[in-house]
């Protein structure tokens, strides 16, 4: 089947059950000058199990790093643009805060420009329900403006909070999707 480029370097293409694949990577190499460096692949053939709000992976502790793949994941009738922004790539985690606290999660490490937000679940069973804690979409470390997220917040012990990463959206058709690393801590 014929791959589509999708910036970037992310291809997407029909896959048949049973076929033998083989993906090439190269470099691009300008005049006598190759490229080099580290490469990574990340694959995934469906959304994550953690797509849709419901069904939110849950995370512990007062601190750890998560990682997964956006790639071919949605957003749903009535989910919030997190950041700021419409995103189209959503996955959830779900995590109860051990101590009370200040709470820092980022996105650094991620391959692809992240939306992040962060909301209270309370008692909430629908989308409609949350409440907003906290946003961000390029977080500026006080030297450089990055498109890695971040947020920081006041969390109390025992509340549960919801955290939707997403991909930003460039208002045409490309929604940002990859490798995402997500670090969090409770300090």
């Amino acid at each position: 089947p014929a791959a589509i480029a999708i910036p970037p370097d992310i291809f997407e293409f029909s896959a048949t059950a049973g076929t033998r694949y083989r993906i090439v990577i190269d470099g691009y190499r300008s005049g006598t000058t190759p490229a080099n460096g580290v490469t990574f692949l990340h694959w995934a053939l469906e959304p994550a199990a953690n797509d849709d709000f419901s069904s939110a992976q849950t995370i512990s502790g007062s601190h750890g790093t998560v990682t997964a793949c956006n790639a071919f994941s949605t957003i749903e009738v009535g989910e919030p643009g997190h950041g700021g922004d419409q995103g189209g790539r959503s996955i959830w985690h779900r995590w109860e805060a051990p101590i009370s606290g200040v709470a820092t999660i980022d996105l650094a490490g991620s391959s692809f420009d992240t939306l992040l937000a962060v909301y209270r679940a309370g008692e909430a069973i629908t989308l409609n329900q949350l409440t907003l804690i906290a946003q961000n979409d390029d977080w500026f470390d006080g030297f450089n403006l990055n498109f890695h997220s971040r947020v920081e917040f006041v969390a109390t012990a025992g509340v549960t909070y919801l955290i939707a990463v997403d991909g930003a959206n460039d208002g045409t058709s490309y929604i940002s999707d990859g490798w995402l690393v997500m670090n969090y801590k409770l300090s």
